[in-house]
């Protein structure tokens, strides 16, 4: 008994898992067919000895069948790459016709468990679409009709007496038909109020594009005039000998350009000749990360390991953008540490290339991490930080066709790492774009 009430708290504890992952009713139903098969064994196992006349060998071989049948349901869901595939009308259809069978072997219409054949319906009404729901309710009407049919178990010969048998066997049905009816729907609510945020919070996210989009319009004309006027102070430099002037000049001209590349990547426009060009990656990260670390006055040990030369398709402004967004989070990340480190690494893996920053910082709380891609969440509140960093670095990371990852634990460091495609070697041992 210990061991089938531990047994118990584990598949309801995987059920309920199972429960709360969002956009999943086939993994719902294969959580729910194991509490199902679970209650159906408890059921026969107590009922062998209050029902003499039961035979309990057609009951054991269709649980068996319905388990074998759930393995497979449970490997098919799990290989469906998208859940909308996973085939719930079939999952419903084939429990109806298992609990019609294993009803047939256990009095039929008369068994006071065979209203939870109506439990099939608010399923497929609730998981299926309306199809799949109207072809389970005849299903349902079909099988309870059959079941009619079926032998009616002889009570008469049981230790408690037919009136007492069926009244107490008619109070567990209700209870249970209750409470796997209330569980179900307390967690689908669950449900429900996650996707509801998730919602909401596409929303507001889609609120924020469209403000960033207008914010981007209007910052574009005083760049373009930052640009104009820098390049005509450099040429005057340049008429009047004076490098010093020239320099800073054609300086500003850049960085306002990389500014405006950056909006135009944010408003998904790429200037004609900001394309994609083929880059070689290792040598520019380990020359820009290094430069970019003197600029973010680091202090701190430096590890930079550059892999062979490799070539990827990037958008160089892109690029600069989000390394430097990375190494300024680092350098945030290390500020109070006595031991400041950074490491830049990147690495070629089949036809990938990774470029991480590696910090010994406090590290990141894991229920922050699945929001740190948000704009606006920040673990640098206090100073001043925006949390636009990663969210802006996530979306270049898709204009260059590449993924951004973080990686992290509170007091062992932040790994972040950019993914990007590598390019390859033509036939004639020229890079090109793969």
């Amino acid at each position: 008994m210990p061991l089938l009430l531990k047994g118990s708290r584990q598949v309801l504890a995987l059920a309920k898992a199972r429960f709360t992952t969002p956009s999943a009713p086939g993994r719902w139903l294969v959580a729910l067919r194991w509490v199902a098969i679970l209650g159906m064994l408890v059921t026969s196992l107590v009922a062998r000895g209050l029902v003499p006349s039961l035979n309990p060998e057609p009951l054991f071989i269709m649980l068996a069948a319905i388990a074998l049948v759930n393995v497979a349901w449970t490997v098919a869901v799990g290989l469906a790459p998208d859940e909308r595939r996973a085939t719930v009308g079939a999952q419903i259809a084939v429990d109806v016709l298992a609990l019609s069978g294993v009803l047939w072997f256990s009095g039929g219409i008369t068994n006071p468990f065979a209203p939870f054949l109506t439990f099939q319906i608010v399923l497929a009404g609730i998981l299926g679409t309306r199809r799949t729901t109207m072809l389970v309710t005849l299903m349902v009407l079909v099988s309870a009709a059959a079941l009619a049919m079926a032998p009616p178990l002889n009570l008469e010969d049981s230790p408690w007496g037919p009136h007492t048998l069926t009244y107490v066997a008619d109070i567990v049905s209700l209870l249970a038909l209750g409470a796997f009816t209330g569980f179900f729907v307390s967690v689908y609510a669950q449900r429900l109020d996650t996707l509801r945020e998730s919602s909401a919070r596409s929303e507001k996210l889609a609120a924020l594009g469209r403000s960033v989009g207008a914010l981007s319009h209007e910052l574009n004309t005083p760049l373009g005039t930052i640009m104009l006027a820098a390049r005509d102070l450099a040429d005057l430099g340049k008429e009047l000998g004076n490098g010093e002037v020239e320099r800073t000049a054609t300086m500003m001209a850049d960085e306002a350009q990389r500014a405006s590349d950056v909006i135009g990547l944010l408003r998904g426009y790429v200037r004609p000749d900001a394309r994609k060009e083929v880059l070689e990656v290792s040598g520019f990260v380990s020359q820009y990360g290094a430069r970019e670390l003197d600029r973010l006055r680091f202090d701190g040990q430096r590890v930079i390991q550059p892999t062979h030369p490799v070539h990827a398709p990037v958008l160089k402004a892109a690029l600069c953008q989000v390394l430097t967004n990375l190494l300024a989070n680092a350098v945030d990340a290390t500020a109070r540490r006595p031991d400041r480190r950074i490491e830049i690494h990147v690495v070629e893996r089949e036809n990938l290339v990774d470029i991480s920053v590696v910090d010994n910082g406090p590290g990141v709380s894991p229920a922050l991490l699945p929001t740190l891609g948000e704009p606006f969440q920040t673990t640098k509140a206090a100073q001043g930080g925006t949390g636009l960093g990663l969210y802006v670095s996530s979306l270049l990371a898709e204009q260059m066709g590449g993924t951004l990852q973080l990686e992290s634990s509170p007091g062992q460091g932040t790994k972040v790492t950019l993914a990007l495609q590598k390019a390859v070697m033509g036939a004639t041992g020229e890079v090109k774009q793969e």
